[in-house]
């Protein structure tokens, strides 16, 4: 009797899940990542960054509610340490496009939709998480085409 009512809560569960993300805007969802190769860094050599990833598999409930407001978590790769540097960011979903701000005046961001199942992260000036800056003034730390990727444990 138990593991019936278990596979049945299971399959409602599932079935939650699927309408979910199927109401929700595919690129809302999930997690994205870009890491950049030694030859990539060599041609960029003032980027600041080596990898950078959205993790935002949360904001799923939340975009499949119809809010429009949500909470990703920004990861960025110094490039010089190797170190990750993780922030949340505030986002509101409008007219197709996600703008962010990070937290603590960090700066903010837009997000779009991207080509296969990407995204396409656009900084509004200098970013900043806790005491490490990327973006700004520099070219070559403002647009980034993420890939989905699986979601990686944000501290």
């Amino acid at each position: 009797m138990i593991g019936n009512i278990a596979k049945s809560a299971a399959r409602i569960l599932a079935v939650g899940v699927s309408l979910a993300c199927a109401a929700a805007p595919s690129f809302a969802m999930g997690c994205f990542e870009r890491s950049f190769t030694a030859e990539q860094l060599a041609e960029r050599s003032r980027q600041v960054i080596s990898g950078i990833a959205i993790d935002n598999a949360g904001s799923m409930l939340a975009a499949s509610n119809g809010q429009t407001n949500f909470e990703i978590r920004v990861n960025a790769r110094d490039r010089q340490t190797g170190a990750w540097h993780t922030a949340p960011a505030t986002c509101t979903l409008r007219s197709g496009q996600i703008s962010c701000s990070l937290e603590n005046d960090g700066g903010a961001f837009t997000l779009w939709r991207g080509a296969e199942g990407g995204v396409v992260l656009r900084g509004a000036g200098e970013l900043r998480i806790g005491d490490f800056a990327f973006g700004g003034k520099n070219p070559g730390d403002k647009t980034y085409i993420l890939q989905p990727a699986v979601c990686r444990a944000s501290a």
